[in-house]
């Protein structure tokens, strides 16, 4: 149902479009509204609760490093979306953390490949940190002095992540699947990208990408939604002069991987391995939910190769598997910590074609389905989780219900013909990390 309000700032009357978003068997559903600036706010009060978190997203990552500005296509350095979102933190009055501090609010923030994300968890003033956050995140603070001394500091975190052996194997196997696409980088850059980075560029990223129509604010858990509210019609009152049309460049990225292995060593006591599959970009968001029920049928805990494997010694508890998916790729995972690393990706690519000439397991397709439906119940008991997933479904077009709706009716038939188009070995790769001096 729609509900259209007017409100009055300055001589000027606004619109502000809302209306709740509700599901059969969820009781109150939750409140979306769009600012005349374009922002969309998400509430979701919950009862019996004593937290709130609220998420802002922008949609800007990683791989924005092509783009037009008007007619003028630009390209800038890895690591500029991250770069500012440090720069984002600061003000002439201090960085944000500190103005977090006098509501009693616990500030982050973090970039991914396709969105960069602020947030905050409180118990009291939500509104106050809410009205911060919006404040802050608007107007950076930039100088050519401080763009510069950021880089030394990120330049340090870029090194400790080259000490994470999950990180590097990640990205040593998506290295081996994509020939252009910038997911294949460091979503923080690297050193000598980063050194590129200017104040210019900074100023430009933000006012192309930080447009409120490009972004969406989530609060959820323990909050008043008429205060929330009122701050964003504060903050949010003004309508942009012209219409949104920020155009991305999207490289060409062949279906074909670079090669199949890669290999390096760190101080860890076991080796570490991921076997990746490159699979087509997904047309729709619900593809990645048929594919974590594929994943769970084949390797799950309760199926055969999970058993046979761990019974072995093969595999152990750090074993697990990934739907790495966005916008321009999508990659199916697996990882392990083993000292049988042959065995385990010559096992798996085994019981896949296993699958594939007998079939999966339609026994366990209900009650794997049951599984994850419930995964996705139990989010509504966490405020962080609310927020984070309305964030993401608004991101893919959707809305926070349609995924438990989806796997809801979700049938074997489709999951049976979805197997039939991913998991090719031709397309898959290994990583390994060996720990230092490893014989092998």
């Amino acid at each position: 149902m729609e509900d259209k309000r007017l409100f009055t700032r300055g001589d000027r009357m606004d619109l502000v479009r809302t209306e709740t978003i509700r599901a059969k068997g969820f009781a109150g559903g939750y409140q979306k509204a769009v600012m005349p600036s374009g922002l969309t706010v998400l509430l979701y009060p919950t009862e019996g609760l004593s937290t709130a978190h609220c998420l802002l997203g922008c949609k800007v990552g990683s791989q924005d490093c092509a783009f037009f500005d008007g007619e003028e296509e630009v390209h800038i350095p890895a690591g500029v979306a991250h770069f500012l979102e440090h720069k984002l933190f600061e003000s002439e009055e201090g960085d944000l953390f500190l103005k977090f501090a006098k509501t009693g609010a616990s500030a982050n923030a973090y970039t991914s490949f396709d969105r960069t994300c602020y947030l905050f968890t409180a118990t009291q003033n939500v509104a106050q940190s809410v009205d911060i956050l919006l404040g802050q995140i608007g107007a950076p603070y930039l100088t050519d002095e401080n763009v510069e001394k950021e880089k030394g500091i990120i330049a340090q975190e870029i090194k400790m992540y080259d000490d994470d052996p999950d990180w590097r194997s990640t990205f040593d196997l998506l290295g081996c699947l994509y020939h252009n696409d910038p997911v294949k980088e460091d979503i923080a850059g690297t050193v000598d990208s980063i050194q590129k980075i200017d104040r210019a560029t900074l100023e430009r990223v933000h006012r192309l990408f930080y447009d409120p129509r490009n972004m969406v604010l989530a609060v959820a858990g323990n909050i008043d939604p008429d205060e929330a509210l009122e701050v964003c019609r504060r903050r949010c009152s003004q309508a942009p002069e012209n219409p949104f049309s920020l155009r991305r460049e999207r490289v060409y990225e062949p279906r074909e991987i670079v090669k199949t292995y890669a290999e390096e060593s760190l101080q860890i006591a076991v080796p570490l391995v991921t076997v990746g599959f490159k699979e087509a970009p997904v047309e729709s968001p619900f593809d990645r939910v048929v594919d974590t029920v594929i994943l769970e049928l084949l390797t799950g805990e309760t199926s055969d190769f999970y058993r046979e494997m761990y019974e072995a010694g093969i595999i152990g508890p750090t074993f697990g598997y990934d739907v790495f998916s966005g916008d321009s790729y999508h990659a199916l995972l697996f990882s392990c910590e083993t000292q049988k690393t042959g065995e385990f990706s010559y096992c798996l690519y085994a019981a896949i074609e296993k699958a594939r000439r007998e079939g999966l397991p339609r026994e366990d397709f209900e009650r794997i389905k049951k599984g994850i439906y419930g995964r996705y119940i139990r989010t509504f008991g966490r405020p962080e989780a609310i927020a984070t997933a309305l964030v993401g479904a608004h991101f893919q077009g959707c809305t926070l219900y349609d995924s438990i709706d989806f796997i809801k009716s979700l049938r074997f038939a489709t999951v049976q013909a979805r197997f039939a188009e991913i998991l090719r070995q031709e397309r898959s790769a290994v990583s390994i990390i060996w720990p230092k001096k490893e014989e092998r």
